[in-house]
């Protein structure tokens, strides 16, 4: 399961509706977060 699959999973299962172009800012976000703490 990719990150995308884990996000919509997750929006689901909280009941959260999050248009596809919200859900790629938020993988953006979480993948620059990753970045910064690998640093």
């Amino acid at each position: 399961m990719d990150n995308k699959q884990k996000l919509q999973a997750g929006l689901a299962e909280m009941g959260i509706a999050l248009d596809p172009a919200r859900q790629l800012l938020l993988l953006e976000y979480a993948a620059l977060l990753g970045k910064w703490n690998a640093a």
